[in-house]
């Protein structure tokens, strides 16, 4: 009898560990399965959210984002937007980045900090062309760096104990739509630099050099002068030289900074009426700037 008795309490202990051992695989692949769900909902709304941005958008706020059209201020209302603006250089994506996105490797190898620009940075954002996590880049726009608007952090480029060269944490300053509208422009608006021109660098950042050659490739002049008088000659002049940018005619500005003509060519120029050229292609942009390379037809400003 005694006997029994145990053997009935033996069978009754594992008789009631597995049935545990059953609810907890069964609550595990419960948990699994709703972790897939969410994971898959998550993926259709970043897809959806993708899929809605502007790339266009996206390289005006890679520009300056606070002159572009849609920008009303900080989503997080204890940022100060003047410690923004009036440290801009620590904000804007180009600054770290480069107009061409190669970062410190690309046009931007001599651009050494100053008190009013941090360094530029080591991270080349030509990769996120081959990206395929949408959420990653998402993260990676807003939430890299993590740094705060702080006048005293950005007081000094050149000091770097300070923080400037902190990526800010964009996910207080701007929209999701805003981010996603980044994302899209670095997936599939920027250009490809090395096809526009030629760029040879030696040295390393920030004492390194550059020599640009070949400006507009394997482009046609004569398409490009077309063109220019189809979408640029009525504000800018038939020579370039109606407008002045930077002290320079057209022709002078894009044969010394090709890098930024390109971009602004198809982005816009925030805060003015150059609203860009959306349905330019890297042919057209290449063809453009092969014309612009000409001094007699687009001469300096003397």
């Amino acid at each position: 009898m005694k006997k029994a008795l145990i053997l009935s309490q033996v069978l009754i202990t594992y008789v009631s560990k597995l049935i545990g051992g059953i609810l907890l695989i069964t609550g595990l692949i419960y948990m699994s399965g709703c972790s897939n769900d969410d994971e898959e909902n998550q993926a259709a709304k970043d897809q959806a959210a993708y899929d809605a941005a502007d790339a266009i958008r996206g390289g005006r706020l890679y520009d300056k984002f606070w002159k572009t059209d849609d920008y009303t201020g900080p989503v997080d209302p204890s940022v100060n937007q003047n410690d923004i603006e009036d440290f801009g250089n620590f904000y804007r994506c180009k600054q770290c980045h480069g107009w061409d996105e190669k970062a410190k490797f690309g046009w931007y190898i001599d651009r050494a900090p100053k008190a009013s620009r941090p360094d530029v940075s080591s991270e080349e954002l030509t990769h996120m062309k081959n990206e395929t996590d949408l959420r990653d880049m998402f993260e990676e726009v807003a939430h890299a760096g993590g740094a705060d608007v702080d006048p005293a952090r950005t007081a000094d480029g050149t000091d770097p104990s300070l923080g400037g060269n902190d990526m800010p944490d964009f996910s207080k300053i701007l929209t999701e739509t805003q981010i996603w509208d980044l994302v899209k422009f670095l997936k599939e608006g920027q250009l490809n630099t090395e096809n526009l021109y030629d760029l040879a660098t030696s040295g390393s950042y920030p004492t390194g050099s550059k020599t640009m050659t070949n400006l507009g490739r394997d482009g046609s002049a004569s398409a490009g002068d077309t063109f220019y008088t189809n979408n640029c000659a009525s504000c800018h002049g038939a020579d370039g030289t109606q407008i002045l940018l930077e002290g320079k005619s057209l022709g002078a500005f894009a044969r010394g900074g090709p890098h930024e003509t390109q971009h602004k060519t198809k982005n816009g120029h925030p805060g003015s009426t150059m609203k860009g050229l959306p349905d330019a292609t890297e042919t057209d942009i290449k063809n453009l700037l092969k014309a612009l390379a000409d001094e007699t037809k687009y001469p300096p400003v003397l």
